[in-house]
């Protein structure tokens, strides 16, 4: 076999193999090893920028610095880096401080006033003690620098704020990006002494997230999502985002191009007792707010969300929808809906069996069906095949319980046989999200074990901030995999059209017709409330 020459291949080739590694420990060593490699695997390195601790920042912006040709690379940024306030107003996250960044990495003690008279040492203990972590927050030069290297950043596309106190020029920052496309704002503070900009209509982003708002609500913040292009607009109810649309004082329309909506509600302790608080608080106003919204076609709705009535002359052209159970006959009945998604964790089977019944009377031609269940039940299966048999996709996560090896034996011919059209079958226990554990009855957490996954550590009290599911799973061994493999098998001659099976987080099985041979591929649940290809 003849030798290749390296230095022979394309640069485009190169940069595909920098950007599959994922470790960025390789990456800075691949962009160590020569002038060629350093000037393409730069590229990658710095393509998605992570500033989260002013400590990190200090010791390696010299380099940015000292490299102006890196500023046309990020692509993405997310920052996480505060600026210390003396103004000595009440400031949630610039309570836990423990310490100051000067531009040299120095670390130096907050002021009597940021410590509020309690001495350093001790409210630094009883942060540990309670478990709270700490927050390095920058000096005044030092943030200055944080912006003055953003500011650099030309072609950024993505922009991510977690956990931070927003800046005052908040939006001039935002504006002075033409290529921008993403913002999220999550869990941080609006600014203090906001500079306003007087409309956001002409902001180029297509996708806006806000979550977990806190602070001076005369910020304005929530405008943002006056810009015309959006496309997806995610928020949760600190941000109340369609009450800038549906309060009489505000005139700006709904952006034209908006079609995927992701709203999170409270969870269901922190709604209102009284009925009629509830439909003047949250129902009516997004009632109202989705009827200004008929290019819709991707709706979600997370936590607790009450039965309520809407129009058919609303959501015309839905075609997606996620949410409770209580919701979903309302929300499909009379529109386009092929995919559904079903998020009760609280309801019992009988409702959701019934639930199923109500919505194949008026969707008879649904094809994907994502169902989460506490309790794993085989009654599941009979429901589902028998109510629905256009599908091309099924996916059921459970809790607790899982179904016998014969089941899952004859899954193909007991079931399946009767969805000529499967394609993707998804059937594996996991953990519950951040929104289904708060929305479960608290026993339902009492004296339970769970095999094939991890444990992942909680978040905070409400687990507001957790948008993502977790999966993780303790690898198989081989003779498990050959024994997975064998179920699946008994399948093939039941369900010829079938292409993709999970039965355990963590990977799936593939085959590319009905005669390919099954192959294990590691597997990252898709997140479809995020993922939107936009």
């Amino acid at each position: 076999m003849p030798r290749v020459d390296l230095n022979s291949l394309p640069n485009e080739l190169w940069l595909a193999v920098f950007e599959s590694l994922t470790n960025p420990g390789d990456l800075c060593r691949v962009v160590r090893t020569c002038q060629r490699f350093h000037d393409l695997a730069i590229r990658v390195l710095y393509r998605h920028i992570v500033w989260d601790d002013p400590r990190w920042f200090a010791t390696n912006f010299p380099y940015l610095l000292q490299h102006p040709e890196i500023n046309s690379v990020p692509r993405s940024l997310t920052l996480g880096i505060s600026q210390i306030q003396y103004n000595g107003s009440h400031v949630e996250q610039m309570e836990n401080i423990r310490a100051i960044v000067d531009v040299h990495g120095d670390l130096r003690q907050p002021g009597p006033a940021m410590n509020h008279g309690v001495n350093f040492e001790e409210d630094y203990l009883s942060m540990v003690r309670s478990r709270r972590e700490p927050i390095f927050v920058a000096s005044v030069a030092l943030y200055s620098i944080v912006r003055d290297c953003i500011n650099a950043f030309s072609m950024l596309v993505e922009l991510n704020f977690k956990n931070v106190l927003l800046p005052n020029d908040l939006y001039q920052m935002i504006h002075q990006f033409s290529r921008l496309r993403r913002l999220q704002i999550d869990h941080c503070t609006l600014p203090l002494s906001p500079t306003l900009i007087p409309s956001h209509r002409n902001l180029p982003i297509t996708e806006l997230t806000l979550l977990g708002l806190r602070g001076n609500r005369e910020a304005k913040v929530l405008s943002l999502a006056t810009a015309q292009n959006l496309r997806v607009l995610r928020f949760d109810w600190t941000a109340a985002v369609f009450r800038i649309f549906t309060d009489n004082s505000v005139k700006d329309p709904v952006p034209p191009h908006l079609e995927i909506i992701d709203a999170k509600f409270p969870p269901h302790k922190r709604w209102p007792s009284n009925p009629a608080d509830a439909e003047e608080s949250f129902i009516q106003p997004f009632k109202s707010f989705l009827a200004m919204c008929p290019f819709v076609t991707r709706l979600h709705i997370r936590n607790h969300f009450p039965a309520f009535s809407m129009t058919p002359d609303i959501l015309p052209r839905l075609t997606y929808y996620q949410g409770p159970l209580s919701t979903v006959a309302t929300v499909s009945v009379g529109r386009p809906v092929v995919a559904l998604d079903i998020r009760d964790p609280s309801g019992s089977l009988r409702n959701l069996t019934n639930g199923l019944q109500a919505v194949s009377a008026n969707q008879p031609e649904l094809e994907e069906l994502c169902i989460f269940l506490y309790q794993w039940d085989d009654e599941i299966l009979y429901a589902i095949t028998h109510h629905f048999t256009n599908l091309r996709k099924i996916q059921i996560r459970y809790f607790r319980g899982t179904p016998s090896e014969d089941i899952i034996l004859g899954m193909g011919s007991r079931f399946f046989f009767s969805l000529p059209q499967l394609h993707t079958a998804h059937i594996f226990k996991t953990l519950c999200d951040a929104d289904e554990r708060q929305n479960m009855p608290t026993h339902h957490f009492h004296h339970h074990h769970i095999v094939l996954i991890e444990p992942v550590p909680e978040t905070d009290e409400d687990n507001e901030g957790d948008y993502e599911m977790s999966n993780s799973h303790n690898s198989t061994d081989g003779e498990e995999e050959n024994e997975l493999k064998s179920l699946i098998l008994a399948w093939n001659r039941y369900c010829p059209s079938i292409r993709e099976i999970q039965l355990l987080p963590g990977f799936v099985w593939r085959r590319s017709n009905e005669k390919d041979e099954w192959c294990k591929r590691r597997y990252k649940m898709a997140e479809n409330q995020r993922d939107y290809n936009v």
